[in-house]
């Protein structure tokens, strides 16, 4: 058992084994789920873990058979009522996790020894000025420490937690998550579940953001893919422009050369390319049908390239 190795060398007595026995069924608890179908295994856990206590650890063999019998002040006859036992880790929990979200926020994760020290003292401080307000009002934590005594944090009523708190300090039913119930967190593992899916919807919520932005620059991409084509085509009817107005500039030249009918077939057919090539321009507002020509990209409407086109 844990607990009895952080008795700052005391052993475990009648004095302080309500504390003791608070953290064994912290320690029975964590082993069985807070499902209440399972509670019949809680008995069973906590005995266990105090056949686990060495025996130098504690005081007499007959408070160790009185422990394994019932709980401090409970009744003997009939060992540990499984409700009953339920019931107290129910309570028990609720109450260590509003301390330990009062505890530092890395607590859980503490490795240094000084730090646990100081985080426990303040601790043992803050509940002894609980209740002995009167005699504590304007002392420093230095007089304070001197006036604490040493069985107070394990021996006291109001200490009852202390040592839960210290031998449970990675126990996962008592995790930052967990201990937020005193900040209005959640409290039990199904509220915990609930979190954890409205954390999964925000997930989702920030996929379809991207998917958004993922379309968006799809779009951006398709009007690229638009405006390039247009500005190609654009150029090839000024081309066609530029060519018919040398060829018309050059009639003479070229019906000498070639005679009248071949001028007449060529000027029609720069004509006809430019008329089609501005009809073609004017007309497509989307990618639905791939052009293609010498050195020209083939797009389909996602924006990708279909077999056949430059870089194929």
């Amino acid at each position: 058992m844990t607990a009895s190795l952080l008795l700052q060398g005391q052993t475990i007595s009648d004095r302080n084994r309500a504390a003791v026995e608070m953290a064994i069924l912290c320690e029975a608890g964590m082993m069985v789920t807070e499902d209440e179908r399972h509670a019949r295994n809680l008995p069973v856990q906590y005995k266990a873990v105090i056949q686990s206590i060495p025996r130098q650890d504690v005081i007499s063999s007959k408070l160790l058979e009185d422990m394994m019998e019932r709980q401090k002040n409970g009744q003997k006859k009939g060992g540990f009522k499984t409700k009953t036992l339920w019931v107290k880790w129910g309570s028990a929990k609720t109450t260590i996790r509003k301390i330990f979200a009062g505890m530092p926020d890395k607590y859980h994760n503490m490795k240094s020894g000084t730090q646990i020290y100081n985080a426990h003292q303040k601790l043992v401080r803050d509940h002894y000025r609980a209740t002995f307000p009167d005699s504590t009002t304007g002392k420093s934590d230095d007089e304070l420490d001197g006036d604490i005594p040493d069985e107070f944090w394990v021996e006291h009523p109001a200490c009852l937690y202390i040592l839960t708190v210290k031998v449970h300090q990675h126990n996962t039913c008592f995790t930052k998550e967990c201990a937020d119930v005193a900040l209005g967190g959640p409290a039990t593992r199904a509220e915990i579940r609930d979190k954890a899916e409205e954390r999964k919807g925000r997930s989702e919520r920030t996929i379809r953001l991207q998917e958004k932005r993922a379309r968006t620059e799809r779009e951006m991409a398709r009007e690229n893919i638009l405006s390039s084509r247009k500005k190609r085509e654009t150029a090839t009817v000024e081309n066609k422009q530029t060519q018919m107005k040398l060829l018309k500039k050059n009639r003479k030249v070229y019906v000498s050369l070639y005679g009248q009918e071949a001028y007449d077939r060529k000027l029609g057919e720069l004509l006809t390319a430019c008329l089609a090539a501005d009809n073609l321009n004017d007309n497509r507002t989307d990618l639905d049908t791939p052009t293609a020509g010498r050195g020209t990209s083939i797009y389909w409407e996602d924006g990708r390239r279909q077999r056949g086109g430059r870089g194929q």
